[in-house]
This record gives C-alpha cells, sequence and structure tokens, in this order.
C-alpha cells in the first residue's frame, strides 16, 4: 500500500506540475509570474546595457518630400542627419531601398543600420554575425552579403499574444548567422561588431556580456510601453529647433529608429499608445532588454524535478505537524528563490513560481488529507 500510494501521490503531482508549467508559459499566472521575473531581474547583476529607444515615425506626408509612397534614401539622409546633431548614439532605419552610402555620409561618425521585416531582405543582402549557425534556427529568406559599415539586419514582430512573448534575436541564412537589430545595437554598446559576437550553446555573448538563446534563437518578455514615440516631422523640427536655440537634445544618448506608421499618425501624441505595426511590436521589447528582462523558460525536466521534490517534502512533512511543516515549507521557499536566482543569474533561466507554491502546497496538505482517510505513507 505505501508504494501504491507513493506512485498514485507522485503521478499526481508530475499530472499538476506539467499543467501549472504549460498554463504558466500560456500566460494564465502572468499576474503571479511577471514580478517574479522583475524581481529577479531587480536582484541580479545586469549585464545587458542598452540605451533608451526612441521610435520615429513616418507617414506618406512624410515621405511625399521625395516623391515616394515608402521611405527613400533621401529621407533616411535628412533622418541621420538629424540624429547626428540631436546627440542620438545609434540610428537605425526600417526597410531603406538603395545604396546607403548617402546616408552614412550625413551620418557622419554615427552608426547608422538598416532594419527589414523578416520577409522584406534588403537588396544588398543580410549582414552576417561571427559563428556558426545552429540548424533549429529558423531560415531567413534572402542571401547574405558583403560586409560593410551599414549593417543590415532583421526585424521581426515578437511572437504571442499571451503571457511572456517569444522574440527572434539570431537567424540563419544556410550556414551563416544573421543578427536581429537588437543583437546588433546590444553588441556595438560593448563594442563589438557583428562579426566579433561569438554564438554559445544558450547565450550570445559579445565580450563578458551576453544575452539568453534557446534552441530556437529567441528569448522571452513581458512587453512593455513603448516609452518614447515622435513623428518624423516633429523629428526634424526639435532637430532645427536644437541646432539653433540649443539646449537638452530629447534623444541625447538614445537609439532612434525612423519606422513607417498607420495612417492614423495623431495616435503618436496620445500617451502610452499600444503598438500597432510590426515595428512598433518590436520596440516594445526594447525595455524587457535594456532592464535585463529577457529570459528563458525551462523544458519538461523541471516538472519532473518539481515532482520528486514535493514529494519528499510530502514524505518529511507526514512526520510533523502543520507548525513544522509550515516552518519547512517558507524555508524551502526561501531555498528555491536562491535556486531561482542562481539560474537567472548563470543563464537567465527562469523557473516558474506558480508550479512551485501549489505542489508546496500539495505537500504539506496531502498527508493530512491521506491520514484522514486512513491511507499510510
Amino acid at each position: 500500500m505505501k508504494r501504491t500510494t507513493l506512485l498514485v501521490v507522485g503521478v499526481l503531482m508530475l499530472l499538476v506540475s506539467l499543467w501549472l508549467q504549460r498554463e504558466s508559459a500560456r500566460g494564465a499566472f502572468d499576474f503571479l509570474e511577471r514580478p517574479w521575473v522583475q524581481w529577479l531581474a531587480a536582484n541580479v547583476a545586469n549585464d545587458v546595457v542598452l540605451p533608451p529607444l526612441t521610435l520615429v515615425l513616418y507617414d506618406e506626408e512624410d515621405s511625399a518630400v521625395a516623391g515616394s509612397t515608402r521611405m527613400a534614401v533621401l529621407d533616411a539622409a535628412i533622418f541621420a542627419r538629424a540624429a547626428d546633431r540631436l546627440g542620438a548614439v545609434t540610428a537605425v532605419v526600417e526597410g531603406v531601398p538603395g545604396d546607403s552610402r548617402r546616408i552614412l555620409e550625413a551620418a557622419g561618425d554615427l552608426p547608422v543600420l538598416g532594419g527589414y521585416l523578416w520577409d522584406d531582405a534588403p537588396e544588398s543582402g543580410w549582414s552576417s554575425m561571427g559563428g556558426g549557425a545552429v540548424n533549429s534556427w529558423p531560415e531567413i529568406p534572402g542571401l547574405v552579403g558583403r560586409q560593410s559599415r551599414f549593417y543590415r539586419s532583421f526585424l521581426a514582430a515578437p511572437s504571442g499574444w499571451t503571457g511572456p512573448q517569444e522574440i527572434q534575436l539570431v537567424a540563419r541564412c544556410g550556414d551563416q548567422v544573421v543578427p536581429s537589430v537588437l543583437s546588433v545595437v546590444w553588441g556595438l554598446v560593448h563594442g563589438q561588431r557583428p562579426q566579433e559576437m561569438v554564438v554559445e550553446a544558450r547565450a550570445l555573448r559579445a565580450g563578458r556580456a551576453k544575452l539568453p538563446l534557446d534552441a530556437s534563437g529567441s528569448a522571452r518578455f513581458w512587453p512593455d510601453p513603448i516609452s518614447s514615440v515622435m513623428s518624423l516631422n516633429g523629428f526634424l523640427v526639435e532637430a532645427e529647433r536644437f541646432e539653433r536655440e540649443g539646449g537638452i537634445s530629447p534623444v541625447r544618448g538614445h537609439v532612434v529608429m525612423l519606422a513607417r506608421a498607420t495612417s492614423d499618425i495623431a495616435r503618436v501624441a496620445a500617451p502610452r499608445q499600444s503598438p500597432q505595426t510590426p515595428t512598433e511590436w518590436w520596440a516594445s521589447a526594447w525595455r524587457s532588454a535594456k532592464e535585463n528582462r529577457l529570459f528563458l523558460l525551462p523544458g519538461w525536466e523541471f516538472s519532473l524535478v518539481l515532482t520528486m521534490i514535493a514529494l519528499l517534502l510530502s514524505i518529511f512533512f507526514h512526520a510533523g505537524g502543520l507548525g513544522r511543516s509550515l516552518v519547512c515549507g517558507l524555508f524551502f521557499l526561501l531555498l528555491y528563490a536562491l535556486l531561482a536566482m542562481g539560474l537567472y543569474s548563470g543563464y537567465r533561466l527562469v523557473v516558474p513560481l506558480a508550479p512551485a507554491l501549489v505542489l508546496l502546497g500539495m505537500s504539506v496538505l496531502m498527508p493530512r488529507l491521506l491520514r484522514r482517510t486512513s491511507v499510510r505513507l
């Protein structure tokens, strides 16, 4: 009876743990898991280091200056010059076609990147990153081109509508590694060009700094509102005012990105406006990366280990009273928090909190329930 009872209790706990882990990843416990990740990030060293992001949106009226319904090189050059004058650290231009030399000339010493939507490969080919690609990464359309000062990286909107979203950080084109805009900017901030960065098993490394990578070349995050959004006309007016009057630049020390907007450009003035374009959805990951809140989720093995621990606790709690069980339960939570901090600090791996709390409660209550029903462990 003892072995049968342990087996039944163990199977029940394993099923509950697997279900809770799936529901945590799906977003059912966001009210608990999101503060848990924020707490972990606040209590470990932040080696990500990203500047603030300002998104500059343009519509057809802005682009009509160059006689085009989509962004032209002239638009991007004017934007890059204004970004340089306003003291930005990097400028990113979404989907600019043609030759980039005019943009680089206008930008001066300011690093300028081209960001292209996943299915809109640049005419000159993608810029590549050092290291070898992993077969489990998604294949990106297009070809890899020659290296230049104008890095051509991809923008992929995060996937997922509930729970933590997933953002692609690297992709493969044959055996070449293609970086995302986020990865390139992160590397440049740490003094590393894309070809100097290293891809490891669970991380992207630039010097001593690391970004987490799962088997698909992506990481998880909870989206945040875009902190700073401007229209292109407003951005250019601000640059003219700053050149004429001086004062404090609104984007000094920022990464500025020029991206296409919807026709409702007036919404830029609305505070905390929800994203509507793929680039805006992508930008919602920036603050999470900046605040060290990009993370990985464990596999099914986590549920198995947690079930074994909960089963051992059930046997231990059976021998003591309720007071002893509660004290030991609090001690277990402390150890769990320390373990979670260690895993997050070393691998940016987040062990969910909800399954641990529920299985701990089961390990405390199950022996008493079995005792009342005259089932002996």
